[in-house]
């Protein structure tokens, strides 16, 4: 066989004989681009084209560059196949670096090889080392700072408090208090394990993890438990109960929606894309559980620093499949579940939330009453229909805990407004003077609270069960008689600084006579007290 010529980076080799060069090349001694001439060929031709290209080069070559391809994909991919990976409670961000500087070290080191073994034979950087280097970089700049940013998130992710998850004293319930955390399905199969006979899940939480609400309530509802709210429930914390196949919320809880917040301190426009997305995952999971389009939307137009409550009655009248139950368990009438929405629509600190609460403790009968009527007006934004039946209800309250009151119980009802007549007299305080006798119209808010919160300590002071006093005309005769004498002295002591015309007199003039006629009271024994502010407060 004739000899053959070869030409490598610049340099001629030859003769050579062409068995010794075909064993090379087949070996992966020669490149398959070294170019090569025999006597008579009219020019230059590839070793790869004149005898085809080297197996082993190319089953080389196909196993280093998928060896780069799926490092680069790992790589590039790190954050979730470590995620899943690693369970949500033992994740960190100082471990997710590690590992993927690790996998980018490796990832570099096996394109640099590569590089190496194509280019070294031939002296000088190769195509394929270049797309190998450039892959690898490319791969390594785009993942690092991912990681780096899910690892901040993940820090601050560890960092939210871990709901206290416990069993009560009967073992039957199992109890979750406070901000959903990322070890709150870790710690309810801990005390599932340990307590196998939990039938009820009850729940206290302002939100937190919805990845790992999610979970949480996916297991509750897999183990077909039913799940309770006691007080409040809102955000991530809504996805664990609107799981549950058997929803239940006492009659004075409130479940809160809005739109999904982040704890990461970073620009708006780095965070907005991935809230998105949460909000988008959270009504899908709330339209799965039947949740209807105008809640969806409720939450939609909530701002993650606002928080609009929705109480049973409102959820039951959304169409929201649930079950309104008292402490223990058993059925809440529905007018006490609408009475309850309506205290929680107020402020906690508002004292005719505390009096509603109070009385829906000692005088059900007027809960029955009113709560329907009050309830609708409201919902129908009837102001004039609600104001209407909120005076009458505070007259029927009043009477009816002056009725079932003891004498000291009110005595002691009467005795603040008395003393602030007093020091508003005594101050020449004519303003305060008019709001308090009711000149002044509407009653300022302070006074108005002064009010209510006497007329709630009344109320609280009722025994359960408390039957009213009954009066028969005569005894209501008689009272007239007694408290028109007593309002006559009254009259009289003020020795002619009042005129005949009641309707006349000023605000001062009004506190100097309720002033006078407290005096007189004062004297008498306190069952007869008791009775006179009982007529005076009802006529």
């Amino acid at each position: 066989m004739s000899a053959i010529w070869l030409r490598r980076d610049g340099t001629t080799e030859g003769p050579l004989a062409t068995d010794e060069v075909r064993r090379r090349f087949a070996a992966g001694e020669l490149a398959g681009d070294t170019m090569s001439w025999r006597v008579a060929e009219p020019g230059w031709q590839s070793l790869g084209r004149r005898w085809g290209a080297s197996r082993r080069i190319a089953g080389w070559h196909w196993l280093a560059w998928l060896l780069l391809v799926t490092g680069a994909a790992v790589l590039l991919g790190w954050n979730w196949i470590w995620e899943a990976w690693v369970p949500l409670p033992e994740r960190s961000g100082e471990r997710l670096v590690a590992s993927g500087a690790v996998l980018a070290c490796v990832l570099a080191a096996l394109a640099l090889a590569y590089a190496l073994a194509t280019s070294l034979p031939r002296r000088r950087l190769t195509p394929p080392a270049l797309y190998a280097l450039g892959i690898a970089l490319l791969a390594i700049a785009f993942a690092l700072p991912q990681q780096h940013l899910r690892s901040d998130l993940l820090d601050v992710l560890q960092a939210v408090p871990n709901a206290r998850v416990e069993v009560d004293a009967g073992g039957g319930q199992l109890l979750i208090t406070g901000e959903i955390g990322p070890r709150l399905l870790v710690d309810i199969e801990k005390a599932w394990a340990a307590h196998p006979d939990i039938t009820l899940v009850t729940i206290d939480s302002p939100g937190g993890l919805m990845a790992e609400a999610e979970r949480a309530g996916r297991w509750i509802a897999g183990h077909g438990m039913p799940v309770r709210i006691r007080s409040e429930c809102s955000s991530a914390c809504v996805l664990i109960w609107a799981a549950s196949p058997d929803r239940q919320m006492l009659a004075s809880a409130r479940v809160g929606l809005h739109r999904a917040s982040s704890q990461m301190d970073l620009p708006a426009s780095a965070l907005r894309p991935s809230l998105e997305q949460v909000d988008r995952r959270y009504r899908e999971l709330l339209r799965k559980a039947g949740f209807g389009e105008d809640l969806l939307d409720i939450q939609r137009n909530t701002d993650a620093s606002a928080m609009h409550w929705l109480t049973a009655a409102e959820l039951l009248d959304r169409k929201i499949r649930l079950t309104a139950v008292d402490a223990a368990g058993g059925a809440v009438a529905d007018a006490r579940l609408r009475w309850e929405s309506m205290i929680a629509r107020r402020d906690a600190q508002d004292p005719m939330a505390a009096l509603m609460a109070a009385t829906a403790r000692r005088l059900p009968q007027v809960v029955d009453s009113y709560a329907s009527k009050m309830y609708w007006a409201a919902d129908n934004g009837n102001g004039a229909t609600f104001g209407y039946h909120e005076d009458t209800m505070l007259f029927d309250i009043k009477r009816d805990a002056l009725r079932r009151a003891s004498d000291a119980a009110v005595v002691a009802w009467w005795e603040p407004e008395q003393d602030a007549y007093a020091a508003a007299l005594q101050a020449q305080d004519a303003v305060r003077c008019a709001a308090l006798t009711g000149l002044q119209s509407p009653l300022p808010g302070d006074v108005l609270s002064f009010h209510q919160s006497r007329l709630t300590a009344l109320v609280d002071s009722l025994p359960e069960q408390a039957a009213p006093r009954t009066a028969t005309p005569e005894q209501v005769f008689r009272d007239g008689q007694a408290y028109s004498r007593l309002a006559q002295q009254a009259y009289l002591d003020l020795a002619g600084r009042l005129n005949d015309r009641p309707e006349r007199w000023n605000a001062m003039q009004r506190c100097a006579f309720v002033v006078s006629l407290g005096r007189q009271l004062q004297r008498l024994p306190l069952a007869e007290r008791a009775a006179m502010i009982r007529h005076a407060a009802l006529q």
